[in-house]
């Protein structure tokens, strides 16, 4: 079998039936700080472990399977917004994220609540996803928001980084019970995650793995039998009878043949 159909086979096999059946869609993000704040009860200072231009990244999961709307407006709509108020399930949209040896995550054991929502019916257009979770007598989170002149989401309701007037992003996350600090930043790339069903994994794995095996021992074929000796002596005339048969860029065999 040829080598790039089975790439391909390879390729359909690891993305499997998710992209026609998935509800989650994940996008990889990175971003520069543009401010750092540690939080004491009402103030904050500068934090300086995240120093402004740090360099940030991390992923977004938006997940709309399990959101109640608010006005019955369903996402893509020119005004609508998605909640889940009892944090039950998938959460609408949540966040991985990571600036130098500072990381963060949405949390899983604390409740809380996440929305999405856009708007386009009057400018400028908005998209807009957030998640907080209470975890003691401080608050965790993130938030990103993309503004647009023109539409800041497709009709599915999934965000469009292309064009954007303005993409930010923050995060939020306690050091103690008193404490807890937020990062800002600026998005430079949103851009769709490669989806692969680890169910198919390992039967991809064997077919890409077969394939190298087989296109291995076809050239190993070739290499035998273009290294064989010959049976017949190289004349003049066997050169140029060879010569009709091969393609013209094999310039080791003989140009110079009697005429007809």
């Amino acid at each position: 079998m040829n080598i790039k159909v089975l790439g391909l086979l390879t390729a359909i096999l690891l993305a499997g039936p998710m992209a026609a059946e998935a509800q989650s869609v994940v996008y990889d993000y990175t971003g520069v700080v543009t401010s750092s704040l540690l939080f004491v009860g009402s103030g904050s200072d500068p934090f300086t472990p995240v120093p402004i231009g740090t360099q940030v990244s991390g992923t977004y999961t938006l997940d709309y399977s399990q959101g109640e709307p608010y006005f019955g407006e369903k996402p893509g709509s020119p005004e609508w917004e998605l909640y889940d108020p009892n944090r039950t399930g998938t959460p609408l949209f949540s966040t991985t994220f990571r600036a130098g040896q500072v990381v963060y995550s949405t949390g899983n054991s604390f409740p809380g609540n996440s929305n999405v929502s856009g708007q386009y019916d009057r400018p400028p257009s908005f998209f807009a996803a957030q998640e907080e979770w209470y975890k003691g007598e401080q608050d965790e989170g993130s938030q990103f928001v993309i503004i647009n002149s023109h539409r800041a989401y497709d009709a599915a309701g999934l965000p469009i980084f292309a064009g954007a007037q303005s993409a930010t992003g923050n995060v939020t996350f306690s050091l103690s019970n008193t404490e807890s600090v937020g990062i800002f930043f600026n998005l430079s790339s949103l851009t769709l995650a490669p989806e692969i069903d680890p169910a198919f994994a390992p039967g991809a794995l064997t077919l890409l793995l077969s394939g190298l095996a087989m296109a291995a021992g076809a050239r190993r074929s070739r290499s035998s039998r273009t290294s064989r000796p010959t049976a017949f002596p190289q004349t003049t005339s066997h050169a140029c009878a060879r010569q009709k048969l091969q393609p013209p860029h094999l310039s080791w065999i003989a140009t110079t043949c009697p005429k007809a």
